[in-house]
């Protein structure tokens, strides 16, 4: 098979077509056929979006982010890290203090991010003036 129309194909079986191609549902004249069935964009991973990560907040759409994730990493990180924020508070308000290693887990699997993005985020605001406090290793909400 041609890698480029390989490509193509993942592409349009991850994401669904790209602005001004014909959809799944009316395939382009000459479309190959396993074009024709793909869904326009499946779950991430085979499994459903809303029964994997439906626990806890969830405030934009898991196929948006994946979306803007691969076309604009920073309106990604812009629109995704005041999300993992919220959680790390709320959850310290809730549980008290954590480890760092619980938070970043947590807010990795959430939003579908790396630890090390989210070791970023939460040492990113645990500067003097921010929300967190991290004190050997575990964190605690900053009082003010």
């Amino acid at each position: 098979m041609n890698l480029k129309i390989f490509f193509w194909q993942f592409f349009i079986r991850v994401f669904g077509p790209p602005p001004g191609m014909p959809s799944a549902e009316s395939p382009a004249v000459g479309a190959p056929a396993s074009l024709a069935g793909a869904p326009a964009s499946p779950a991430r991973g085979g499994r459903p979006a809303a029964a994997s990560r439906s626990a806890g907040p969830r405030l934009v759409a898991d196929e948006d982010c994946t979306s803007m994730k691969v076309l604009d990493v920073v309106a990604f990180n812009a629109e995704v890290e005041p999300q993992a924020v919220a959680l790390w508070a709320s959850m310290l308000r809730e549980r008290g203090t954590q480890r760092v290693g619980t938070l970043c887990v947590e807010a990795a699997f959430r939003f579908d991010v790396s630890t090390e993005t989210a070791k970023r985020w939460l040492l990113k605001h645990s500067a003097e003036s921010a929300e967190f406090v991290i004190q050997r290793g575990v964190v605690s909400l900053r009082e003010r």
